[in-house]
C-alpha cells in the first residue's frame, strides 16, 4: 500500500497532534511540509447536490460503474433501466471521479469525465466520488494532483475498514491535502502534462493503425474479400435507419428473423465459402469448455467483459471484482469469445490461466492452431455476422447455437503458422509502442511532481 522504503517503522505522534483517524498510516502518509497545501473542499464540492431528471422506472438511462472506466477515462456508457440507479448521483462533463473502495482506490482509478459519449450525464456508481472543482480552480490540474504521492500518501492512510473491502469516507476524503499553486502555475503543469499526453495519443494513433492492418493481412491470407469493403462491417448496426431487403422462401432457415438474413451478413457467410480454404464449424474444430466454480480463486486472474480491449483483444487488469456467483475456468492457449455486445469484439487469446465472466464461451482448439483460431474469430468478417445474429434489447446476446454455426476457414498447418507468426508480430509492435507511450507520461509526471514539491 506504502512504499516501506520511504517511511521509518517506528515514529512519534504527540497528543495535541491527534486528529481524525487513529492508525499509524494515517499520521505517516500525511506531508512534513503543509505550506502550500489546502483541504479537498477548499477548491471542490465532493457528491454536490444536482437536480437529477426522472424517468419512468423502466426507461434506458447512461450509467458509469467501476467496471466501464480505465486508464483515466470513460470506456464505456452502459444502459440501464432507470428503477435500477434512480437513487444514485449524476455526473457532467468536467466533473471527477474518484474511486473509494479497494482495489480501485489504490489502482488510482481516478476519472476526469471529458467523454460521455454523446449524452449529457450518466448515473453513476455510489463507489465513486464525484468531484466537482470550485472556480479559479483547472479541473485538470486537480484532476493531475490526485495521482502524485504525498496526496495518494494520504490516501492509503486514510482508507479504514476489513482488509479487501477498505474504503475512504467522505469527511477523510474532503480534509486530503491538496498542493495548490497559483492559477498560472497550474494552467503552466497542466500545459506541460498535456504535452505528455498528446504525444502518448500518437503513439497509440500508430497502434490502431498496426492493428487495422492485421485485418487485412488475415484475411488477404486466407483468400477472404468482401467487396473491399471489410472496415464497413467493424461499424456498429444502426438501428435508426432500417434497410430493404429482399429474401427468398427458399434460402430461409433456422429463424424468421430479418437480420439473419441481412445481406451484410450473408455476404461475409458467401466469402468465407468462396475463400478455397477447408471450411469447419467453429463447434467441429474447437470444444467449449464449461467448466464452472462459484468463486474466483485466490491469486487467480478473473476476466470480465471489461477487461478485454475491443478489436485488439488486448488484456486490461483491473482488479476491481472481488467476488462472483459462477465463472468459466480456462486454460492458456484457450480462445475466450464474448457472447454479450458481440460487436465490440472483445475476443481473448489466453495466455495464463484464469477463470472469466459466463458471458464470454471458452473454446479449446481441437483441429487448429489456437492463436490461428484468435486471429480469425477477432476479424471484421466474423463482426459482421456476429452483430446481426444477436438477441435481446438492452442486453443483446448470440445464442449458442448460432456462435457453434459460425463458419471457420482451416488453412494447411504451414498457412494457419505464418498468419499466427504475422499477428504476433504486429502484437509485438504494438506492445512496445504502448510502452514507450506509458515512459512518455510517466517520466512526465515524475517532473511535475518535483515542481510541486518545490
Amino acid at each position: 500500500m506504502t512504499n516501506s522504503s520511504l517511511y521509518p517503522r517506528t515514529f512519534t505522534v504527540w497528543s495535541d497532534e491527534l486528529d481524525g483517524i487513529l492508525s499509524p498510516l494515517f499520521f505517516i502518509s500525511k506531508p512534513v511540509n503543509k505550506k502550500g497545501f489546502v483541504e479537498l473542499k477548499e477548491v471542490a464540492l465532493v457528491n454536490p447536490t444536482r437536480k437529477k431528471p426522472v424517468f419512468d422506472n423502466d426507461a434506458i438511462v447512461p450509467y458509469v460503474g467501476l467496471p466501464e472506466t480505465n486508464d483515466q477515462q470513460i470506456r464505456e456508457i452502459w444502459m440501464r433501466p432507470y428503477k435500477q440507479v434512480r437513487g444514485r448521483n449524476i455526473i457532467r462533463k468536467g466533473d471527477i471521479l474518484f474511486a473509494r473502495i479497494e482495489p480501485s482506490v489504490f489502482n488510482k482509478k481516478y476519472i476526469l469525465v471529458d467523454d460521455l459519449k454523446e449524452h449529457d450525464f450518466a448515473f453513476t456508481s455510489t463507489e465513486f466520488y464525484i468531484v466537482e472543482p470550485k472556480e479559479n480552480i483547472n479541473p485538470l490540474f486537480l484532476f493531475y494532483m490526485f495521482f502524485v504521492q504525498p496526496v495518494y500518501d494520504q490516501v492509503t492512510g486514510k482508507t479504514t475498514g476489513s482488509t479487501g473491502r477498505r474504503r475512504l469516507d467522505k469527511g477523510a476524503f474532503e480534509k486530503i491535502l491538496i498542493p495548490l499553486p497559483t492559477r498560472k502555475i497550474q494552467d503552466k503543469i497542466v500545459s506541460h502534462l498535456q504535452n505528455a499526453y498528446t504525444e502518448k495519443r500518437k503513439k497509440e494513433d500508430e497502434i490502431q493503425k498496426i492493428l487495422a492492418s492485421i485485418d487485412g493481412y488475415v484475411l488477404g491470407e486466407l483468400g477472404i474479400s468482401i467487396e473491399g469493403e471489410h472496415e464497413r462491417e467493424r461499424e456498429r448496426v444502426s438501428e435508426a435507419a432500417p434497410e430493404t431487403y429482399v429474401i427468398w422462401s427458399d434460402v430461409i432457415e433456422k429463424r424468421l428473423d430479418p437480420m439473419y438474413f441481412h445481406p451484410a451478413r450473408l455476404r461475409a457467410v458467401e466469402a468465407i465459402r468462396k475463400s478455397g480454404q477447408k471450411i469447419a464449424l467453429l463447434s467441429e474444430i474447437a470444444e467449449f469448455q464449461r467448466e464452472i466454480v462459484g468463486k474466483i480463486p485466490e491469486s487467480v486472474p478473473y476476466l470480465g467483459l471489461e477487461n478485454i480491449a475491443s478489436n485488439s483483444g488486448e488484456y486490461m487488469e483491473d482488479g476491481d471484482k472481488e467476488s462472483v456467483s459462477s465463472a468459466f475456468v480456462f486454460k492458456r492457449g484457450d480462445v475466450l469469445f464474448p457472447k454479450l455486445r458481440p460487436y465490440l469484439n472483445k475476443v481473448f487469446y489466453a495466455d495464463f490461466d484464469g477463470v472469466c465472466s459466463t458471458e464470454f464461451h471458452v473454446l479449446r482448439a481441437q483441429k487448429c492452431q489456437p492463436f490461428y483460431l484468435f486471429a480469425f474469430l477477432s476479424r471484421s468478417i466474423v463482426v459482421a455476422q456476429t452483430s446481426r445474429l444477436m438477441t435481446g434489447n438492452t442486453l443483446p446476446r448470440l445464442q449458442t447455437e448460432d456462435v457453434e454455426n459460425l463458419l471457420v476457414p482451416v488453412p494447411s498447418a504451414a498457412k494457419q503458422e505464418k498468419i499466427t507468426s504475422g499477428v504476433q508480430s504486429s502484437y509485438s509492435k504494438m506492445r512496445t509502442m504502448r510502452a514507450q507511450a506509458a515512459e512518455v507520461l510517466k517520466s512526465t509526471q515524475k517532473q511535475v511532481e518535483q515542481m510541486i514539491l518545490a
